[in-house]
């Protein structure tokens, strides 16, 4: 049965707290809709480094180690660098985690997860690794209440996103600087934006429309005020640039400098093929991993109407997913299911080290927020999380959590939380566990919180 307040904490937001169900109860979509037009909740994030000085940090870094190897300084000054280097990125990483389970907006944090894992970028690409954390901060959360076209040129011309598709390396072949060093273009930003970030895969690009919008790409990298390949701050340099008209998906687009390449983001942010392919992707997400096409269509239709208005988007979103979505149709991620964990726990950011714990069992569960492997992002479909070795794994780690904990009712915490949505086994398994960390234990790796 249907519990709405817990349906829309769980599946619109990053889970309920022990005493939202009950406040929302009276208007749960409304709750959804007062979250979608306030601003995101990043208050644990206000004082965070920006990218440029966590490029900058890198970069002395790897000063100190050039100087190194050498034959100067020690390895203890590179050592006590780089754990100052580690040690900020970790607590970025950390704050951002942490303002999952905190925040007061759960609707945009959900949002901001989703557009991130869109547009992926990884700390496993060593060069973007300083810039990935910060990434989701000037990129994503700023832009939700825009369109897609502003997201988009925010995403493509961010150094982090420069530096971990390679673009930084792309030369025009005929611009100033690759007559003169026999560069060459790289086409991987250039794919990932029509296959990744917008069209998809089935948009009705080809290989030519590819390679003519890398010649688009050349020239956006990185640099910095007094060095060259600073990697701190996104830079045009014309003199890579490939000249003259290119041609993209039947249209030419004149030699304009760095505007070549907004005008082309900014054709393909409305390009119906990418109504299609967001509208699918936000369908799988907040309803089912096949979503019916009828809620793919309309959402679409709102895209298309809109010119990607976001929050036109996500209204409509929204308001079909409540039409056509069955509770705990959707697995939770590992991290969705740690921050749950973490919310129904009522966490208090307030005190020092909180989420230090549960943030270590990400990479138990290898779902590291800023490490995935590809792309493409993490998976969002249920045969991905709902593994044997995956489901055991959160069970150990519901008893560790459970017996840390104290002075909880494992039964009255899950009423509160889903409300009828409680299944009746897992209610009785509740009732009959041996101890009070045991039955905490069982709700905490529940069907009711695995699942959203």
């Amino acid at each position: 049965m249907i519990d709405p307040a817990s349906f829309v904490l769980n599946r619109f937001g990053m889970g309920g707290r022990p005493d939202e169900r009950s406040k929302i109860a009276r208007d749960p979509f409304g709750w959804v809709m007062d979250g979608l037009v306030s601003s995101p909740d990043i208050s644990l994030l206000q004082n965070l480094p920006h990218s440029t000085e966590n490029f900058q940090q890198f970069r002395a870094l790897q000063l100190l180690r050039q100087d190194f190897f050498g034959g100067l300084g020690s390895q203890e000054q590179v050592d006590q660098a780089n754990s100052v280097y580690i040690g900020s990125l970790t607590r970025q990483n950390i704050a951002h985690f942490g303002q999952s389970i905190a925040s007061v907006n759960p609707v945009k944090e959900r949002l901001a997860q989703f557009w991130a894992n869109h547009f992926t970028v990884s700390a496993l690409n060593d060069r973007a690794h300083p810039g990935v954390s910060s990434f989701r901060r000037e990129t994503i959360y700023p832009n939700l209440s825009g369109t897609f076209a502003d997201m988009l040129q925010a995403v493509e011309t961010h150094p982090t996103m420069l530096i971990y598709l390679d673009n930084y390396l792309s030369i025009g072949p005929n611009s100033a600087f690759g007559l003169q060093t026999g560069g060459d273009l790289n086409e991987n930003l250039a794919r990932e934006i029509l296959e990744l970030h917008t069209l998809g895969a089935d948009g009705g690009y080809g290989q030519s429309d590819v390679r003519s919008f890398a010649r688009i790409l050349t020239g956006w990298s990185i640099g910095g005020p007094d060095e060259a390949n600073t990697p701190d701050e996104t830079v045009f340099f014309d003199i890579a640039h490939e000249p003259g008209t290119h041609t993209v998906l039947g249209k030419r687009y004149g030699a304009d400098g760095k505007n070549q390449l907004l005008s082309a983001l900014s054709d393909f942010a409305v390009h119906p093929s990418t109504a299609n392919f967001i509208a699918t992707k936000l369908a799988r997400h907040f309803i089912a991993d096949i979503p019916p096409p009828d809620a793919v269509a309309q959402i679409a239709k709102t895209f298309k109407n809109t010119g990607g208005d976001l929050p036109s988007v996500h209204r409509t979103t929204f308001e079909v997913a409540m039409l056509y979505s069955k509770p705990q149709a959707k697995a939770r991620t590992p991290y969705d299911y740690i921050v749950a964990m973490g919310r129904a726990l009522n966490l208090d950011a307030a005190i020092e080290g909180t989420f230090d714990g549960l943030y270590s069992t990400l990479y138990e569960l290898g779902n590291v927020p800023g490490f995935s492997p590809d792309p493409d992002g993490w998976a969002d479909d249920n045969a991905s999380w709902v593994t044997p070795q995956g489901i055991i794994r959160r069970v150990n780690i519901a008893q560790a959590v459970s017996d840390v904990v104290r002075s909880v009712d494992a039964l009255r915490l899950i009423k509160s939380l889903y409300g009828r949505t409680l299944g009746e086994s897992t209610r009785q398994q509740i009732e009959d566990a041996d101890s009070p960390e045991q039955s905490l234990a069982i709700a905490l790796a529940s069907p009711e919180m695995n699942y959203r």
